[in-house]
C-alpha cells in the first residue's frame, strides 16, 4: 500500500503531527511519503490512499484547493472524503448542523460585506463586541475582534478580510476568555483524547500561532456523548474530526468549529490515536 499524507511547503519538514503518522504507517509496513498538495509534477493516481494533513495554506488559495479535491477524489481514495471536505470548507455547515438539532454559538452572515449588512445584523441580535472572520477560514487568520462598533469600525475590519464569498458574525464566546475552547478529537470510530486550549492575555484566539496555550484532559461520558451526536449528522461519517466547543453560561456545550479537513490533531499527546489513525488509513485503503 502507498499512502501520500498532504501537506504544504511551510510544514513539510516540521510538523509533529505528520512526521508521528509517516514513522507510524512506515512501522506497518505502508510506503508512506509527505506530499506538497499543490506539487503541480504528483501523480496522485500512485497512491492508494491520500490522506489530508497540514494543508495549511489551503484558505489562501480555496479555488485551487477545490479544484484538487475534486481531481484527486477521481484518482484514489481521499481522506476526508471529496464530498465531506468541500462541506466543512464554507463555515456555513454550522446552519447545517444547528438544523439537524446540534447546539452551536450564534452566527450570522452576510455576502455582501457591506458595513450596513453587518451593523444590521449585530443591532438585531443584540450584539456587542463581536468577532467577523471570512466563511473560509482557518488558524485564527484575518479573525477580528470589535468591541461595541462603530459604523466606521466595521468598515474598516471589512476592508482587512479577504473575499472568499461569505463572511461571518459571532458575538464574542467569554467563555473562552474565561476557560478556553475545548478540543475533541475523533479518530477511527472514537474519542482519542481531548485538548482544552486558552488565550494568552489580551488576546481571544487560542491558537499556538496566536500564543495560546493548551492542555490535555480526561475524556469524560459527557464528552463523549457530545461528540458523538455530532458525528452522527454527519454523512459519510469521517475518519477523523476535531470537535472544537465552549461550555457556555448555562454549563452545556457548544459547538464552535467542527474540522474535518486539515485539524491539528494533537497526537503528541496519544500513542493511541497515532496507532488507531493508522489503522484506519490502512482499512480504508485494503
Amino acid at each position: 500500500m502507498k499512502v501520500a499524507i498532504a501537506t504544504c511547503e511551510s510544514e513539510v519538514q516540521t510538523n509533529t503531527d505528520d512526521a508521528l503518522v509517516l514513522q507510524s504507517l512506515r512501522q506497518n509496513g505502508v510506503d508512506a511519503e509527505l506530499v506538497v498538495w499543490d506539487n503541480a509534477v504528483i501523480k496522485w493516481d500512485q497512491f492508494n490512499v491520500v490522506i489530508l494533513r497540514s494543508v495549511w495554506d489551503y484558505t489562501r488559495k480555496h479555488t485551487q484547493f477545490i479544484q484538487w479535491i475534486n481531481e484527486v477524489a477521481t484518482r484514489t481514495i481521499l481522506l476526508n472524503s471529496a464530498e465531506t471536505v468541500l462541506w466543512n470548507l464554507n463555515k456555513r455547515y454550522m446552519h447545517d448542523l444547528e438544523f439537524n438539532g446540534i447546539p452551536v454559538v450564534q452566527t450570522a452572515y452576510t455576502a455582501d460585506y457591506e458595513p450596513e449588512s453587518v451593523e444590521e445584523i449585530i443591532v438585531e441580535n443584540g450584539w456587542s463586541d463581536v468577532v467577523l472572520k471570512p466563511s473560509i477560514s482557518a488558524g485564527g487568520y484575518h479573525a477580528l475582534l470589535l468591541k461595541n462598533p462603530s459604523s466606521s469600525d466595521i468598515s474598516s475590519a471589512l476592508n482587512q478580510l479577504p473575499d472568499t464569498g461569505e463572511c461571518m458574525i459571532q458575538p464574542l464566546q467569554e467563555a473562552i476568555l474565561n476557560e478556553g475552547e475545548y478540543s475533541a478529537v475523533y479518530i477511527n470510530g472514537k474519542v482519542s483524547h481531548l485538548i482544552r486550549k486558552f488565550a494568552k492575555e489580551g488576546e481571544f484566539r487560542v491558537q499556538p500561532q496566536h500564543g495560546g496555550g493548551e492542555e490535555l484532559l480526561p475524556v469524560t461520558r459527557e464528552v463523549r456523548r457530545f461528540a458523538e451526536e455530532i458525528i452522527g449528522a454527519i454523512d459519510p461519517e469521517p475518519l477523523y474530526a476535531r470537535i472544537d466547543y465552549i461550555r457556555s453560561a448555562d454549563g452545556n456545550q457548544k459547538l464552535m468549529e467542527l474540522e474535518l479537513i486539515e485539524p491539528n490533531l494533537f497526537l503528541r499527546y496519544s500513542e493511541e490515536a497515532v496507532e488507531n489513525l493508522t489503522r484506519g488509513i490502512m482499512r480504508m485503503g485494503e
